[in-house]
């Protein structure tokens, strides 16, 4: 629920020390289901990109064909990474595996974040084919669901995806009867209107660097775009380092 309510800080703490209570009583089970996933989110959202390509690769390798519910979180994360970096082949790989293995889980913690985050991927190396088929597979997912519970986690992605094919009205009308109130659906419904700066700082203010300095790259503007890529050069984001610098050079 901290996570959902935007307080990130305070819930990547209790995940630690949940995780250390598992380890300490042995509850391995739950130790390997925390490294699947839940450890792999904040060292993506804080930009230790490096650690999450080696844990999310140590968790999938590990498993072989064993089915687990974090497989796919893990090929998720590291998909997410390849395609900032500009590795297309192997980002559409991890996003492919990250469905074939989300859908049968059918638990919309899993499926729904698969689907919403894996438009976002297809949009970004350039698929917009597929980006608008699973756009509109998640609406519907979304549609369908009485609560946005988790999803809403990954509804900036898929409001990205709307607002860049010209369908960020479909997005708005699909979430406007959600009752949870939190910063990640004001963000979400910010970029579906466009609105990348005030995404950006809202991201900000959760502590999400790696979110904040997506959008404010999308904003266009010169300040913005300087700031974000501070970070996608400390994070070797070689996709939105070239991204940045061609819309600097344009303005110049």
């Amino acid at each position: 629920m901290k996570i959902l309510l935007g307080r990130l800080d305070e819930a990547y703490e209790d995940l630690a020390e949940a995780y250390r209570l598992a380890q300490h009583y042995g509850h391995r089970g739950f130790v390997h289901w925390f490294e699947g996933g839940p450890l792999i989110g904040p060292l993506w959202t804080h930009g230790q990109w490096d650690e999450v390509v080696v844990r999310a690769t140590a968790f999938i390798d590990g498993l072989g064909d064993e089915a687990h519910y974090q497989a796919a979180g893990s090929h998720l994360h590291r998909g997410t990474v390849r395609a900032a970096r500009g590795e297309d082949a192997g980002a559409a790989e991890d996003a492919a595996r990250t469905l074939e293995v989300a859908r049968p889980v059918g638990d919309p913690q899993v499926t729904g974040t698969a689907l919403l985050r894996t438009a976002w991927i297809y949009m970004t190396i350039g698929d917009c084919e597929r980006a608008a088929e699973l756009l509109d597979e998640s609406l519907d997912y979304i549609r369908g669901l009485v609560d946005l519970g988790w999803v809403v986690v990954e509804l900036h992605g898929l409001a990205w995806v709307a607002q860049k094919l010209g369908r960020g009205d479909e997005l708005l009308a699909a979430v406007a009867e959600e009752r949870l109130d939190t910063p990640w659906l004001h963000a979400g419904r910010a970029i579906a209107a466009g609105e990348f700066v005030r995404a950006a700082e809202m991201f900000g203010e959760m502590g999400a660097p790696s979110l904040e300095a997506f959008y404010r790259l999308e904003s266009g503007l010169e300040h913005e775009v300087r700031e974000a890529l501070v970070f996608y050069r400390r994070v070797g984001a070689a996709r939105y380092i070239r991204e940045g610098e061609a819309l600097l050079a344009a303005s110049a």
